[in-house]
């Protein structure tokens, strides 16, 4: 039988399951059996047919796998949204803060100085008080070796100078008064202080000699003048001494206790200055104390000051984008629901 191709062969419109079907498998052609053939494509085309189910079924469980693995995708971007934006809000937040402390730290750093201006106003003050306590001092009782002569020039020196003073004048005037006294015994007598007086006075004289008109005129005349000069010591007025009238026992007497009344007013008085010298010395010393307490208080306060403005030290991390802080003196938090930061004396 001679080969001829597919293409010349006679055409059959019947086909039954004994017929057979010319293969060719591009090397060689063979044949099979319209069954077989069938049989054959039935098994593949069911093989085929379940392979596609179960890719199929994998698709779709692929398919919900993609959806969920979407899903967590879009929620891993939406977190990473939400942390980004927390990340920007922390950062201004932090940024705003830190802009808040810096000027707190320039408020503090401007208050410091100013405490140590002060602190250095209040030591000059204490050093001026010091100097003025010890004038007073020097003014008042002397002691202090800070002016020449200054144990002769205070006023409790002159109040005892003051004090001698009136004991002098007081003892002036009590011989005033005995002077006084015995001008009396001699010009009237009557003070028990002389014996006889009472027959030697320039009084009885003047008596006797008005008594015994018919005496010698120079007995008259001399008895007359006893008794004027008796009367020029005892209270001038006769005009028979020059500066009688300032040079008598009765002139003395009134000098002498207006000079004891002046002395114990000077007494009175720089008595009364030496207290208020010792009160102004003792408020000098206190004023210096409370301003060397002032002085002490304001370093303190320097002090107090620097410490606050070492602590607390912001950083920032910017892996996390969290707001870290290291102080020894307060505890921070953000508030979650206001985004502040917010703090409290630890």
């Amino acid at each position: 039988m001679a080969l001829l191709p597919i293409s010349d062969l006679p055409a059959t419109t019947e086909v039954t399951g004994n017929h057979y079907l010319a293969i060719d498998d591009g090397e060689a052609t063979k044949k099979i059996k319209v069954d077989d053939y069938n049989a054959s494509a039935n098994t593949t085309a069911q093989g085929w047919a379940e392979a596609a189910a179960a890719s199929a079924t994998a698709a779709a469980s692929s398919a919900t796998d993609a959806n969920n693995a979407k899903t967590t995708v879009q929620n891993l971007i939406t977190n990473a949204e939400t942390i980004v934006s927390s990340a920007q809000q922390y950062a201004t937040d932090a940024q705003t803060s830190a802009g808040s402390a810096s000027a707190s730290a320039a408020t503090a750093n401007n208050k410091a100085i100013a405490a140590a201006n002060s602190a250095e106003q209040a030591a000059s003050y204490a050093q001026d008080v010091g100097q003025y306590a010890t004038e007073a001092k020097s003014w008042a009782r002397g002691e202090t070796s800070s002016r020449t002569g200054e144990d002769t020039d205070n006023a409790r020196y002159y109040s005892g100078q003051s004090a001698q003073s009136a004991q002098n004048s007081a003892a002036s005037a009590t011989q005033s008064t005995t002077n006084m006294t015995l001008a009396r015994s001699f010009a009237e007598g009557g003070t028990g202080t002389r014996p006889g007086e009472d027959t030697d006075n320039a009084k009885y004289y003047s008596e006797q000699s008005s008594t015994s008109a018919t005496a010698s005129s120079t007995s008259e005349r001399n008895s007359a003048d006893s008794a004027v000069l008796s009367q020029s010591w005892a209270r001038g007025g006769t005009n028979t001494r020059s500066g009688e009238d300032t040079d008598n026992s009765r002139y003395y007497a009134h000098q002498s206790s207006a000079h004891a009344t002046d002395s114990s007013d000077y007494a009175v008085a720089a008595n009364t200055a030496r207290l208020g010298a010792i009160d102004a010395a003792d408020a000098a010393m206190s004023a210096q104390t409370s301003a060397e307490i002032a002085s002490r208080d304001a370093q303190a306060a320097l002090r107090s000051i620097q410490d606050l403005l070492a602590d607390p030290h912001f950083t920032i991390d910017f892996t996390t984008g969290n707001l870290m802080y290291d102080s020894n003196m307060f505890n921070f938090q953000v508030n979650t629901t206001t985004g502040n930061l917010e703090w409290e004396v630890a």
